[in-house]
């Protein structure tokens, strides 16, 4: 995890799908409201599962985020401090004193970064679960206001009855703690009046009825229930509160639109909605858990919307075909994806850097983490130096006092590491032995060190990771091949001539120009017009060198 990949997870890709939504309502805008409403239902539901749907969703490259890392990138690298100065440290081994660089430890910045990221999705986790624990009790504490409401008159359950056509009836119930009409619960839904329901005529009763009937014929209560818990889990984006709310305010149009519909003056309703939410006096006590006909927020649009354009219908194949369309333009949004070139975490899994931008992966990905201290590898080097192995040593030997030329520079690294291996004087079996070590870090740093002494006894053990998953490791495993110059790894470098990493092939080109002959000089002249630079120029100094 990555704190570029969390903020693309909450910000970017929730964002994407919201502002499709925003362009898909806007261009329905003549559409009723049901419509619309379906439509915001089906762009918050993607906005919630988008990271459930990335996998089955082909990746679509924001490059603009990536142009904005690249540049980020090249700054950070031109503010990195230099490299400092070696320091060596005289130990004691034994009887004999040996001098030694001090370790040098190596900042990497993927470690700072995915702790940063870890540490911001700890904090949004907690404050969205509790923002979802709060919805939940908002909740069962309409369930319990409606537990605590008494039966409303036989009339007034006999007009709710009669005006409700996809259910068997409506529960409907009084309530003194209510203020304005509201329905509530997920499943099994309950209207609720105010106690002062006798204060309206029955024209105006019915049409209350009807919205709120309404409400329960689309299910709104549970609809509403998850545009809250996409809210809640991104509490960070404010464009997902706003889609909540256009989820509310769509909703209630539509219901508007079915009374409207139903042959009430829209003018006369418009009068009905002002009254109720003067009576609510903006102190309804259920909201978020409960459809309330009188949310003052979005009662002003209500009203312009009745009063401004008459009320549209479209057939139900038009609506489902509407809103499939909607889907389908949000859906590319939910699959919107932020290079590897932007985090600062290494991508070490088997992505190419002439293909997918991973040649902007740290470097220090290689770097095999050991605990070894200076007097150990002390004693590890006066072993090595009296045992059979002590030629095969001395590079490593020197390579304790390389001075490194950048920060990225790891020579000295490695030979600790190959010097940390040494076991009872001997050298080449530890070696060998670590290709069998799981980590990939591992195998290319044996590959490394026996590439430097050029072991052909190692041949058999390299070839089998030319074609390893990650291409650091090939190209680490291709270079000690071409060290060896040996002949049964014809055709693994002959094959890595076509690898996407252009490493790889640069290996494969300095083994077949070690190698010389004709047949390697037709393959090299076969590669003259490779798509990476660095390969080109190698196979040109190849071939210049022999013609010469």
């Amino acid at each position: 995890m990555t704190l570029v990949g969390l903020v693309a997870t909450l910000i970017v890709k929730p964002s994407g799908v919201i502002a499709s939504g925003y362009v898909i309502t806007a261009l329905a805008r003549r559409a009723p409201a049901a419509t619309r409403h379906a439509m915001w239902v089906a762009v918050v539901v993607i906005a919630l599962v988008s990271p459930l749907l990335a996998p089955a969703l082909p990746r679509w490259r924001l490059e603009a985020l990536d142009a904005g890392a690249r540049r980020v990138n090249g700054i950070e690298t031109l503010t990195r401090p230099r490299v400092p100065a070696t320091e060596f440290v005289t130990v004691r081994a034994d009887d004999s004193l040996i001098r030694v660089p001090r370790a040098r430890a190596v900042a990497n910045p993927s470690t700072l970064d995915e702790r940063l990221a870890w540490i911001a999705f700890a904090v949004w986790s907690l404050v969205g679960a509790a923002l979802v624990l709060r919805r939940i009790g908002a909740e069962r504490r309409a369930r319990r206001f409606a537990a605590r409401a008494g039966a409303a008159p036989e009339h007034v359950r006999h007009i709710a009855s009669s005006l409700i056509h996809r259910t068997r009836g409506v529960d409907v119930r009084t309530s003194p703690e209510v203020q304005s009409p509201a329905v509530v619960g997920l499943f099994t839904s309950i209207m609720l009046l105010p106690e002062r329901y006798a204060l309206f005529s029955d024209d105006e009763l019915e049409a209350i009825l009807l919205h709120e009937v309404s409400h329960i014929e689309r299910r709104d209560c549970l609809l509403n229930f998850l545009a809250d818990l996409a809210a809640c889990v991104y509490w960070c984006n404010p464009m997902v509160h706003m889609a909540a709310g256009r989820v509310r305010l769509e909703s209630d149009r539509a219901c508007d639109e079915t009374v409207v519909r139903s042959g009430a003056d829209a003018d006369e309703y418009a009068e009905l909605l002002l009254r109720v939410a003067r009576a609510d006096r903006g102190g309804f006590t259920l909201a978020p858990a409960a459809s309330a006909m009188s949310r003052s927020r979005e009662l002003e649009f209500r009203i312009r919307a009745l009063i401004r354009a008459p009320v549209r219908r479209l057939s139900r194949a038009t609506s489902v075909c509407a809103v499939v369309t909607g889907v389908g333009l949000a859906l590319p949004s939910a699959a919107l994806t932020v290079s590897s070139a932007v985090s600062s975490a290494p991508q070490i899994a088997a992505r190419e850097p002439d293909q997918t931008g991973d040649s902007l992966a740290d470097p220090r990905s290689e770097l095999v983490p050991l605990h070894v201290d200076d007097r150990t590898i002390a004693l590890h080097v006066r072993d090595v130096l009296a045992g059979p192995d002590s030629m095969l040593a001395m590079p490593f030997v020197h390579a304790l006092q390389h001075v490194p030329r950048h920060e990225n520079d790891f020579v000295r690294e490695r030979a600790r590491w190959v010097l940390s291996r040494v076991t009872s004087g001997a050298l080449r079996e530890p070696l060998l032995t670590a290709f069998d070590d799981p980590d990939w870090r591992v195998q290319a740093y044996a590959a490394w060190a026996l590439g430097v002494f050029a072991d052909t006894a190692a041949v058999p053990r390299l070839i089998p990771l030319v074609s390893h998953p990650v291409w650091r490791l090939r190209a680490m495993a291709a270079s000690a091949l071409a060290q060896t110059r040996d002949p049964r790894a014809w055709d693994a470098m002959r094959a890595a001539l076509d690898d996407p990493a252009w490493q790889v092939r640069t290996e494969a080109v300095s083994y077949l120009a070690a190698v010389g002959g004709a047949k390697a000089s037709e393959l090299l002249r076969s590669h003259l017009d490779d798509r990476h630079l660095a390969v080109r120029a190698a196979v040109r100094r190849a071939l210049d060198t022999t013609q010469h």
